[in-house]
């Protein structure tokens, strides 16, 4: 999980025009913590929880490629439809 929402970051970014070897702010764990005030220790435990469900059901399935691919389309969709919502409030 953590590798899908670190290249969806890196995509945003080169959308923006930054330089992607610029520390920055902009990850989906900084914004719910810094920006939306929800505790570190709680954003963590909800990206644990995501984490273990996703390796679940890797374990639960036999069709690796398409599940992948599914949760792949499925946090994609919930990162783009977040920065939508959310991210104007990281600033620039």
């Amino acid at each position: 999980m953590d590798s899908i929402l670190t290249i969806l970051t890196i995509v945003h970014r080169l959308m923006l025009h930054e330089n992607i070897f610029v520390a920055h702010r902009k990850h989906l764990f900084q914004i719910m913590a810094n920006e939306l005030k929800i505790p570190q220790l709680v954003v963590s435990a909800i990206y644990m929880l995501l984490q273990g469900l996703v390796s679940m059901g890797l374990f639960m399935t036999t069709h690796h490629y398409e599940y992948a691919l599914l949760v792949i389309l499925i946090f994609s969709g919930v990162y783009v439809g977040f920065m939508k919502r959310f991210f104007r409030l990281h600033g620039k």
